[in-house]
């Protein structure tokens, strides 16, 4: 892939997530290193607003005074390429109104943003604009890597710069940073970074310092309390920094605010990985009901879509109860439920939704979506006769056969394909093994963000835990490999059922006591439940992944039976 000056159509077309919305990604090209002493002689920018570049910008500035032979040869630049260029003050307007309410991004910006400073002293004006280091934020993302200048990052993305050194060509490669950065990261983690780059930390007055201070930058969950009352629990890829993005100064976030006066403690515990993260948050709102949390009640019934053809050939939508089996303490017939569904004809069963009103919103969006009938998808009560839709003209007629059933069915079938349940892939239960990433492979900064974690390197280096799971069931966590085969061996030989028995119970964690510590070796993360849909949707999104994610291991229980047994 190239980029250059003239194609920024890629571009302009991709979009970020979790950056600041309003942005000024710049480069300049100078006369030399100091900025009280060297002129800019070149400014490329890019203007972006809500993740997307609005407008791209560059011209080239008389600096009044000879671009010393090796600018010249660096950038291919030449003092009489700028003899009828504007002047820096004829510019300072535009540069100025371009970077007001606008975060400043630079690759080193503390380099470009004090040669702004300068040439604005030297016209007897002031510059003032909050700025991001492109450079920090690669080092933060991706610290596995030892360099981060502007050539290793071009190196690392594998494009071509037509025109390195060149100050919109350089503007561009901080852009193509930020896109490789959304695809890898989700936008509540890059918008913590950011947000600890960007605002001083007011932390709360009831906290001490060293509460934030021995929290490590790894994945994993966080607790705030007050007291003995437990305010709220997240999780993060990067702990620290999302606890931070709470205590900003502005305290944007009204909940942010309300809490921010009662947090007396903070604890954590660190999982290897976002997957287990999300899978301990998930289980811990749950069982421990925090304040501040958004309250998931534990369901009694789920509900389907059932899609059946009528007698003219039209498939008509069918909102039930989703099967009791799911909610069986007899895992037996969990699964028998399942293989029974997915042996059913045409499999015409979608979808797990909460309430019956969530499914039948979901039915109004593919309605008008994809122009499906209303009274077929069980939405008008109205038995024949067009439906109200098709007086807008929002229906094609299939509800008074005008439409073609193949062409109305069709569009049926895509509305519903994202829909469908995920079979179980494997032919038994499977253990996914989870694994840090090794801490010994990040930067000088990276050790440094981390040191206060409360696994050490070394032991990070082969940190795992170990994920039992069966028909989408979260049966049992462990986090010492031993642990896990002991358990595997107990229950050699058991009936299926037998296998959501956990190896004990873990009640609500006490506060006195570390969270890592309170959970022990083995955890039923299971909440009391055969099925739990949002760690069926944290399952199925990160293991059906391809490839699957680098931290995780999928391996047959028998494999692992087998070890026990021979060790």
């Amino acid at each position: 892939m190239t980029i250059s000056i003239e194609d920024s159509k890629h571009l302009m077309n991709a979009t970020i997530h979790g950056f600041p919305e309003s942005m000024v990604l710049l480069d300049v090209e100078t006369t030399g290193g100091k900025a009280t002493r060297d002129r800019i002689i070149e400014i490329g920018l890019l203007v972006v607003e809500k993740g997307v570049v609005v407008k791209t910008w560059q011209t080239f500035v008389n600096p009044q005074t000879p671009v010393p032979p090796w600018i010249q040869k660096l950038t291919a630049i030449r003092t009489e390429m700028l003899q009828d260029a504007p002047s820096f003050d004829e510019i300072a307007p535009m540069i100025q109104g371009v970077c007001e309410g606008r975060v400043l991004v630079a690759h080193n910006a503390r380099f470009d943003y004090g040669f702004l400073k300068n040439e604005f002293k030297r016209l007897n004006q002031s510059f003032q604009v909050k700025t991001l280091c492109s450079v920090k934020l690669s080092r933060r993302f991706y610290a596995q890597y030892a360099r981060h200048g502007l050539d290793q990052v071009i190196q690392r993305l594998g494009v071509t710069v037509e025109n390195r050194h060149r100050a919109l060509d350089d503007a561009k490669v901080i852009w193509q940073l930020f896109v490789q950065i959304s695809k890898n990261f989700e936008a509540d983690d890059i918008a913590a970074v950011c947000q600890g780059f960007l605002q001083k930390p007011a932390v709360p007055a009831n906290l001490e310092a060293v509460q934030i201070s021995r929290l490590p930058n790894r994945p994993g969950i966080y607790r705030f309390w007050q007291e003995d009352k437990l305010l709220y629990v997240g999780k993060s890829v990067r702990i620290r920094d999302r606890v931070m993005s709470h205590f900003t100064q502005d305290h944007a976030v009204a909940k942010d605010l309300q809490m921010s006066s009662k947090i007396t403690d903070i604890d954590f515990e660190e999982t290897p990985s976002d997957f287990g993260a999300q899978l301990l948050e998930n289980y811990l709102v749950k069982t421990q009901r925090p304040l501040h949390n958004q309250r998931l009640k534990k369901l009694t019934k789920l509900y389907q879509v059932r899609l059946n053809l009528d007698e003219q050939g039209y498939l008509r939508c069918e909102l039930n109860v989703a099967q009791q089996q799911l909610f069986d303490e007899d895992r037996a017939s969990m699964q028998s439920a399942c293989s029974e569904s997915a042996n059913e004809s045409n499999q015409a069963v979608f979808g797990l939704f909460r309430s019956r009103r969530q499914a039948q919103q979901w039915m109004e969006k593919a309605c008008s979506r994809f122009q499906l009938c209303p009274r077929l998808m069980g939405l008008e009560n109205k038995k024949s006769g067009p439906c109200f839709a098709m007086q807008l003209k929002k229906c094609l007629g299939a509800c008074c056969q005008k439409e073609p059933t193949a062409s109305y069915n069709f569009r049926v079938e895509q509305a519903f394909d994202k829909l469908k349940q995920q079979v179980w892939p494997w032919p038994e239960p499977v253990v996914v093994v989870e694994q840090a990433s090794p801490i010994r492979v990040m930067s000088k900064e990276a050790r440094r963000d981390i040191r206060v974690s409360q696994v050490s390197c070394e032991e990070n280096q082969n940190w795992y835990h170990f994920h039992v799971l069966d028909q989408w069931l979260y049966l049992q966590r462990f986090t010492d490999e031993q642990a896990l085969q002991d358990w595997l061996v107990d229950f050699q030989g058991t009936q299926l059922e037998e296998w959501h028995s956990p190896i004990r119970s873990v009640n609500h964690l006490e506060k006195s006591e570390p969270l890592g510590a309170s959970l022990g070796a083995s955890a039923n993360l299971a909440n009391g439940e055969c099925f739990d849909l949002d760690a069926y949707l944290i399952l199925i999104r990160f293991l059906m992944k391809s490839p699957l994610p680098e931290a995780l291991k999928v391996i047959p229980v028998s494999d692992f039976l087998a070890k026990a047994i021979h060790n």
